[in-house]
C-alpha cells in the first residue's frame, strides 16, 4: 500500500478528454448538454423521437429492435414535466462534470452524494423515470471509458488514452501491493510519447507482423457499475498489476469507508511491517542466523499504526481500512514469498554499515561522494513508488536497527 498522485499534467489532460470536443470527437460533456438540451423542450424532442423510429421501422427494423436503436424512445412515456426534471438531472452532471475529472476522493464523494440526492429530488425513488435517467448517465460514462482504451486527440499535438494516462504516472511499482513491477511497452503502431501518437499506416500484406504491447492494469478503486459517475475520474482510475485487479480485488466491492485507496495521503504511515521471529522446535530465537541471512525462522507481518494525534473513534477507522487491505490484497501471504529476498536485503545493510561505508568513501573519494547513498538499502516514502518492497525493506531494517541499537546500549548498561 503506497501513495500516489496524478500528475499535473496529467489531471489537465484528462480534463480535456472529458470536456472539450476536438474535431469530430464528442467529448462526454458536449454528449451529455445535446441530451439535457433536447430534454429541455420535451415536445420537439418527441417529435424527433417519432420521427427517428418511423425511419427505422421503414429500414426494415422489427419493433423491438427500432425502440432499443433509437436511444431516448422510452421518453415518449413519460409527461414532460418529468422530461423537463430529466434536464435539470443532467445539467447538474454537466456543472461537476469538469470537477469529477479533477478533485481528490472527499470532494468526489461530495458530488456523489449530491448526485444522488437530485436524482432523489427531481424524480421518485426508483420510479421509471428515476431508473431510466440514472441507467442513461451510466451509459453515457462507461461508454467513455470504454472508448478511453482507444483514446483520441484532445488538441493538434496530442493524443489521450488509457496508456498514454498510466504513463503519466511514471511508477514502476503496483501501488496496492509494492510487490509487483508494472510498466509500459508500446506496441510498434505506438508513438512512444504521451503528447502524441503517430496516425496508423497501412501495413503490406508482406511486412512481418507488428509487436504488440503491454501496460498496468487500470482498476476502479469503487466499482464503475454502481457509481458510473466517477468512471472517469482519475482519484478513482488506478494503475495497478494484474494480480491485485484481477485475481485479488477482482469484483469485491471496495469503498472508501472501510479500505484505504492509494490517492489517500498518509497511507504509508498508517501500517508497519515487522520480522515476528519464531522458535520453532526449539525453547529460543535464533537472532543471529536470522538476523545473518542464515534463518528463515520469521513471519512477516502487517500492522496498524496507532496514530496518537487521532482520536480512538479515528484509530478504529483507520485500523479497519488497513486491515480489509491487508485482507483482501492478501499481503502477508504475497509478502511470505519474498523472505529469501529481503534476507539478503538484510545481510546486506548489515555488511555495509557506517564504519564499512566511511572505509569505502575514506578509500574512494571519487567513486564514494555521498556517503549516505552508499549501499543505502532503505527508501524515502516519496519513491516506493518506484522501488519494489520499498516499504516493507525501509520498515524492516529501520526497526531492526533501533533495536539492534536498544540492546546494544543494554549490554553496554549491563557490562557496567
Amino acid at each position: 500500500m503506497i501513495h500516489i498522485k496524478p500528475t499535473e499534467d496529467l489531471i489537465n489532460f484528462h480534463s480535456k478528454y472529458i470536456c472539450e470536443t476536438y474535431l469530430q470527437s464528442l467529448s462526454l460533456k458536449d454528449q451529455l448538454i445535446r441530451i439535457r438540451d433536447k430534454c429541455q423542450n420535451p415536445m420537439k424532442l418527441k417529435k424527433e423521437i417519432r420521427n427517428e423510429y418511423s425511419k427505422e421501422m421503414r429500414s426494415g427494423r422489427k419493433k423491438k429492435v427500432a425502440k432499443k436503436n433509437v436511444m431516448l424512445y422510452e421518453l415518449l412515456n413519460f409527461d414532460s414535466k418529468k422530461i423537463v426534471a430529466i434536464s435539470r438531472v443532467l445539467n447538474f452532471v454537466i456543472e461537476n462534470i469538469d470537477m469529477l475529472s479533477k478533485v481528490p476522493i472527499d470532494e468526489l464523494q461530495k458530488i456523489q452524494f449530491n448526485y444522488e440526492k437530485k436524482l432523489n429530488d427531481e424524480l421518485i425513488f426508483q420510479s421509471k423515470e428515476y431508473n431510466f435517467t440514472y441507467e442513461l448517465i451510466k451509459v453515457f460514462f462507461l461508454d467513455c471509458y470504454s472508448s478511453f482504451s482507444k483514446g483520441r486527440f484532445i488538441d493538434e499535438n496530442t493524443y489521450w488514452s488509457r496508456i498514454d494516462y498510466v504513463e503519466c504516472y511514471n511508477i514502476n511499482v503496483c501501488p496496492y501491493c509494492n510487490a509487483q513491477f508494472i510498466f509500459t511497452i508500446r506496441s510498434d503502431n505506438q508513438n512512444s510519447s504521451h503528447h502524441a501518437r503517430k496516425i496508423k499506416k497501412e501495413i503490406e500484406k508482406d511486412s512481418p507482423p507488428l509487436r504488440r504491447g503491454t501496460s498496468p492494469e487500470l482498476d476502479h478503486f469503487i466499482p464503475k457499475d454502481k457509481y458510473p459517475l466517477l468512471a472517469m475520474s482519475p482519484y478513482n482510475l488506478v494503475p495497478c498489476c494484474k494480480v491485485c485487479n484481477q485475481s485479488l480485488k477482482g469484483t469485491i466491492d471496495f469503498n472508501y469507508q472501510d479500505f484505504y485507496s492509494p490517492f489517500e495521503q498518509g497511507i504509508e504511515n498508517a501500517f508497519r511491517f515487522s520480522r515476528n521471529f519464531s522458535t520453532g522446535e526449539t525453547t529460543s530465537i535464533d537472532y543471529v542466523n536470522t538476523l545473518l541471512g542464515n534463518s528463515k525462522d520469521f513471519a512477516i507481518s502487517i500492522k496498524y499504526k496507532h496514530n496518537h494525534e487521532l482520536d480512538t473513534q479515528s484509530n478504529i477507522k483507520f485500523k479497519t481500512k488497513v486491515d480489509n487491505n491487508i485482507k483482501y490484497f492478501r499481503l502477508e501471504e504475497i509478502y511470505s514469498f519474498h523472505k529469501d529476498y529481503l534476507q539478503k536485503i538484510i545481510t546486506q545493510s548489515i555488511i555495509y554499515n557506517n564504519l564499512y561505508k566511511h572505509q569505502l568513501k575514506a578509500s574512494f573519494p571519487d567513486l564514494f561522494t555521498d556517503l549516505d547513498k552508499i549501499f543505502d538499502m532503505t527508501t524515502l516514502p516519496e519513491n516506493f513508488k518506484d522501488n519494489l518492497l520499498s516499504k516493507l525493506i525501509t520498515d524492516v531494517i529501520t526497526d531492526e536497527q533501533i533495536q539492534s541499537k536498544k540492546r546494544n546500549l543494554t549490554s553496554l548498561f549491563n557490562s557496567n
